[in-house]
């Protein structure tokens, strides 16, 4: 079973961008994305049909990152990855997830959509428990 978190009006940006600013600003950036990621929390536990449990802590999963843009996308890889930083932090903060190493992680898919100005911009992330 899938669980799906959405995160709409809010996208991560590049590291480039985060790396510019002062440690003020990544510590608001960081705890921007906590109430953010609290609050998709809130929604899926409250969603019939893909109902997340009160106190998950996934051991194993795959997880896919997902971020619906207009404009100015990520355009390097390194970049896309740390941008993920952030959010992926929130999750393991608010116990989504055990840890966010590499034996936790088993398949980390990051991808960009680009949609019209007329959609809203929006992240999805998807975690997939493994066995």
């Amino acid at each position: 079973m899938n669980f799906v978190l959405k995160v709409p009006g809010r996208i991560p940006v590049s590291l480039n961008q985060v790396m510019n600013w002062t440690w003020q600003k990544r510590r608001t950036y960081k705890r921007d994305w906590n109430r953010h990621i609290a609050n998709a929390i809130l929604v899926a536990r409250c969603d019939e049909n893909n109902p997340l449990p009160i106190d998950p802590k996934f051991e194993r999963f795959e997880l896919r990152l997902q971020s619906n843009y207009h404009a100015n996308p990520i355009k390097d890889d390194d970049n896309l990855h740390g941008a993920w930083k952030a959010v992926i932090d929130s999750l393991v903060h608010h116990l989504i997830l055990a840890d966010d190493t590499r034996e936790n992680i088993v398949t980390k898919v990051m991808m960009q959509i680009k949609v019209s100005r007329s959609e809203y911009k929006e992240t999805i992330i998807t975690i997939t428990p493994l066995p």
